[in-house]
């Protein structure tokens, strides 16, 4: 756009700015002249409402004293009725009414000079009265047409401002059509401008992309050659770590498998040997239970030569024990010559030989013991609590054992009770079941678990149900 368009545009703006602003001030002041006419009207008409009650009322007081022949006050009320409201029509009609009835009157008493006096008081008064009301009457039929004069003047300004503003809005839309117009124009020259510039861009672009593309093409197919090869490279390392790695697997699950076995064998041993061990003590204490009882027997019959004999045979046994390094049962043959004869020398130092002996084996057992699995030494518990308490209470040397032993295989003490009184129900389940082996129960048998129900001790209930659990694995 050039300059001089600039200028004639920015012109006529502040032209069509200063119009518009004379415009808003005029709409403001008729506003105001308006609201206050309306506010003049308003009160005006408030003041003529209360008159025209006010000249109501008093037209009634006229009438009222009309009727009671009080011509006089009626004209004094009317007067003021026409005081406040002069147009009043009906106030003239009474005023008029007492004239013609006073003429009347006068013709009657014409040498009366106060009534005809009164009388032409009356009708001046009434024609000043027409006269104040023709002239209100005047006034107000020149301010209507001075109003209309001045509405129309502000008509035909506005009509003009009107006019003027479509002519400047006219030139307006011709200025801007036209600068559109020279916009346009300039715009489609600067379009093609920039497509031809584009399309050169876009084909040197093209061109560079092209050899790009070329060379990232070369560029992949060389990576994917080397990826190619490392992955072969990587496919061959993973194959021979897999076979690597299983081959050390196999190398050592073969040796977990040998290790377990080695273990499993020891732990068998262990316990085999455990179990003999139990065996041995509660057959060496049954043994010497006999022994006693016969040794008992041999005194209350006085055969000292038969006890002198036995205790050579127990010294020879147990020497023969020592030598086999069967300690336990050396041991037994010394409590028996202990028995027979409680200040034997010999049996004494042969005592603490074995003592010495057993300690030794004590201390390996205790070691062999400790190495073993917690559920192994439980299980191995539970099978010297039962082999105890196989033939009802044990002695004092044998619960000593099995504390021994619970302290040896790390049992506690609440493993120790629960495992006990488990272990009393098997060994009377276990004694039921071979008392039931042949189908029925022998007056031995039936004596037998009755002790054992006794020491055991093993309810009524529990009689019944182990009871009838054996007969109905057995069949019976």
């Amino acid at each position: 756009m050039s300059w001089s368009t600039q200028t004639s545009s920015i012109c006529w703006r502040s032209r069509i700015i200063k119009r518009q602003f004379k415009n808003d001030q005029d709409k403001k002041l008729n506003k105001y002249l308006v609201t206050g006419s309306a506010l003049s009207k308003k009160d005006n008409t408030k003041d003529e409402s209360a008159k025209k009650r006010q000249a109501s009322d008093l037209l009634k007081n006229a009438d009222k004293l009309l009727k009671s022949e009080d011509y006089r006050g009626a004209l004094q009320e009317i007067d003021k009725a026409l005081e406040l409201d002069p147009g009043n029509f009906y106030a003239r009609a009474y005023k008029d009414r007492i004239f013609t009835q006073l003429e009347h009157l006068g013709e009657s008493f014409e040498d009366d000079d106060t009534q005809k006096k009164t009388g032409g008081q009356l009708k001046q008064k009434i024609h000043a009265d027409r006269h104040r009301a023709d002239e209100e009457h005047k006034r107000q039929e020149a301010d209507h047409q001075r109003a209309d004069t001045e509405l129309r003047r502000r008509g035909q300004e506005v009509e003009t401002r009107r006019l003027e503003e479509e002519d400047v809005r006219r030139q307006f839309d011709e200025e801007r059509r036209k600068h559109e117009a020279e916009t346009k124009k300039k715009l489609g020259d600067e379009r093609k401008r920039l497509e031809e510039e584009t399309r050169k861009r876009i084909e040197e672009e093209r061109q560079r992309l092209q050899e790009e593309i070329k060379k990232k093409e070369e560029l992949s197919r060389l990576k994917a050659e080397e990826e190619a090869q490392r992955r072969a490279e990587e496919e061959k390392r993973k194959r021979r770590e897999e076979i690597e790695e299983q081959e050390r697997r196999r190398v050592e699950e073969d040796r977990r498998q040998r290790e377990m076995e080695d273990r499993r064998r020891a732990e068998e041993q262990a316990k085999r040997r455990l179990e003999e061990e139990l065996r041995k003590r509660l057959e060496v204490e049954r043994i010497r239970k006999r022994e006693e009882q016969m040794i008992l027997a041999a005194r209350e019959e006085g055969r000292q030569e038969a006890v002198q004999q036995k205790i050579i045979e127990y010294l020879t046994c147990t020497k023969d024990m020592i030598a086999q390094q069967n300690n336990d049962a050396a041991l037994f043959e010394i409590q028996k010559i202990f028995l027979l004869d409680p200040e034997n020398s010999e049996a004494t130092q042969l005592e603490q030989i074995v003592q010495s002996q057993k300690q030794v084996q004590d201390t390996n057992r205790l070691s062999e013991m400790s190495s073993l699995p917690h559920s192994i030494n439980t299980e191995l518990f539970r099978d010297g609590v039962k082999i105890a308490w196989k033939d009802g209470i044990p002695t004092e040397e044998l619960q000593t054992l099995i504390s021994e032993l619970a302290s040896a295989l790390s049992i506690t003490p609440d493993e120790k009770r629960a495992i006990t009184e488990q272990a009393k129900t098997d060994v009377y389940t276990d004694a039921m079941f071979a008392a039931w082996q042949d189908g029925a129960l022998s007056p031995v048998e039936v004596k037998h678990l009755e002790m054992l129900r006794q020491e055991l001790p093993i309810t009524a209930e529990d009689h019944l149900t182990i009871e009838q659990q054996v007969r109905k694995k057995l069949g019976y």
